[in-house]
């Protein structure tokens, strides 16, 4: 079975291959990827390294990041990343495995903490929001988001998804008034409409999870009167892009 997926893997990749080939090894590829055997496997490819191929190494973690686990196997991916340390895309994909294998109650503490880079921990934390793992701890994410990290577009889209996840009784306004990263976003905001970037568009997306979030104004009304003023502000920023429009 090794043999048969490294030569599977290399018929994916290699300039020779007929389109023939390729959709043998891919149809071969997948059926591997749900056999009772992936895990033990792609395990294996990866305590190799030096002896596997970079694109089997590559296939074998993210056949691992869409494994559900048995908790003996998550246990055997710390060895794993010790190996890869310094390879992101491989730390990435089995970060995903162990955010989509979190047990119940668990927290994110580990994933912070974590032995990563600091683009891989904010693309697990993402993902832990998007699969709502734990989130119970959105107000711990925020704050931390706000005091750990400098203003990117992907931290200003992994804010905006623990935003989403904040209920009624966790929403405290200060997680969005006294964060960085929303004034940061209100900031890029007053930049002009006329930024096309892709953190223009992230900060968008945080400050309107914000208003979608804080919007009751029983419990949230400080968040409310901190925010419409500076959109007001915005309005002939709105005004003369429609005009421009016209």
């Amino acid at each position: 079975m090794d043999d048969s997926v490294v030569q599977a893997v290399e018929a994916m990749y290699a300039s020779s291959s007929t389109g023939q080939t390729r959709s043998a090894a891919d149809a071969f590829l997948r059926s591997f990827q749900t056999s009772p055997n992936a895990f033990a496997v792609s395990h294996a490819f990866l305590a190799n390294a030096p002896t596997t191929a970079r694109v089997v190494q590559l296939f074998a973690a993210q056949t691992i990041s869409h494994l559900t686990l048995t908790p003996a196997q998550v246990s055997q991916l710390s060895s794993l990343f010790s190996l890869h340390h310094h390879e992101r895309d491989i730390v990435r994909l089995l970060g995903t495995a162990l955010v989509r294998n979190m047990e119940a109650g668990q927290g994110l503490d580990w994933l912070i903490q974590g032995p990563w880079d600091a683009d891989v921990r904010i693309s697990l934390l993402t993902l832990a929001a998007i699969e709502s793992v734990a989130y119970t701890e959105a107000q711990n994410v925020i704050v931390y988001l706000g005091s750990s990290h400098a203003a990117t577009k992907d931290t200003l889209l992994c804010m905006a998804e623990w935003v989403k996840l904040l209920d009624r009784d966790a929403r405290h306004p200060d997680l969005v008034i006294k964060n960085p990263l929303t004034t940061y976003a209100i900031q890029v905001l007053h930049r002009g409409l006329d930024d096309t970037s892709d953190l223009f568009d992230a900060a968008v997306d945080l400050v309107v999870e914000v208003i979608r979030t804080y919007n009751s104004t029983l419990v949230d009304l400080p968040v409310i009167q901190w925010l419409i003023p500076q959109l007001m502000q915005l309005k002939p920023l709105f005004t003369a892009a429609a005009a421009q429009g016209r």
